[in-house]
């Protein structure tokens, strides 16, 4: 299934429960809606992900500095719901292909992400 939405949409005010987390397509919409709004609420998050930083967030996909002394993975997976807040943040049109994986290099990390609605992958 193919998920798209134009950055130039206007944001959908007070949808119910159903509207945003009905389908797995609102579902997306939602969580590219928060990216959007997380982009407003805080800049250098939102500059840091057009740079092309996976930056944490409250879906699995984001890349978290290493402990010192430590390396960040090379290689890990994310779930489908933080591309689309990653692409809200962004100002991104939203973009998901959910029939094929997707797969990101965090810009400062070095980690690549692959993205996927296979909950059983994002434990790893």
């Amino acid at each position: 299934m193919r998920v798209q939405r134009a950055k130039t949409a206007p944001p959908r005010i007070n949808p119910d429960w159903a509207a945003r987390w009905g389908t797995p397509e609102a579902g997306l919409v939602t969580s590219w809606e928060r990216g959007r709004e997380l982009a407003a609420e805080d800049a250098g998050l939102a500059a840091a992900a057009r740079r092309g930083e996976l930056v944490p967030m409250s879906w699995k996909g984001g890349v978290a500095p290493p402990v010192r002394g430590g390396r960040a993975p090379r290689r890990k997976y994310g779930s489908f719901h933080y591309l689309a807040m990653w692409q809200g943040l962004r100002g991104d049109d939203l973009d998901i292909d959910t029939d094929a994986r997707r797969q990101c290099t965090c810009s400062r990390q070095g980690t690549v992400v692959v993205f996927t609605d296979d909950v059983g992958l994002l434990d790893r």
